[in-house]
């Protein structure tokens, strides 16, 4: 018998939105997918938040953009995540795990790609960890990996 192959959606539905963004992770969560896949990165002050690059070039348009962890979570907040994806998107934030863990996951399962950061190492999972037993909302399914 063949097993029905688990179904990803790679940092969202980021086909569809700005990858890990909340608009993405919802679209993705409506598409009844086995997983979400997301990337977590620390901010300046510590606090995991959604982003694949280690810079933020790629959704600033800019080469001279900042790396995520030269940024605290107040600055990220101002940044906007969405307008180089598509216009309709302008405004949207870079969200932390703490607002993923927020949704509602049904029975989708999420998993976190720690990426690879300048922090120690163990600081960084150490703050991963930390969000998802505060979390006071019915996690997910879950699935780390670095």
């Amino acid at each position: 018998m063949i097993k029905a192959p688990t179904i990803i959606a790679h940092r969202g539905a980021s086909d569809t939105a700005p990858e890990n963004t909340l608009s993405a992770i919802k679209k993705a969560l409506e598409l009844d997918v086995d997983f979400v896949e997301i990337d977590v990165r620390l901010s300046q002050d510590g606090v995991p938040v959604l982003m694949h690059d280690e810079s933020l070039a790629r959704i600033a348009g800019s080469e001279n953009a900042p790396h995520v962890h030269h940024l605290s979570l107040p600055q990220l907040l101002e940044v906007d995540a969405g307008h180089w994806f598509n216009p309709k998107f302008k405004g949207e934030k870079i969200p932390t795990l703490a607002e993923v863990l927020a949704l509602n996951w049904k029975n989708t399962g999420l998993m976190i790609e720690i990426k690879e950061c300048p922090q120690i190492a163990e600081d960084v999972v150490a703050a991963v960890f930390e969000v998802l037993l505060k979390s006071t909302h019915d996690l997910p399914k879950l699935v780390i990996g670095s």
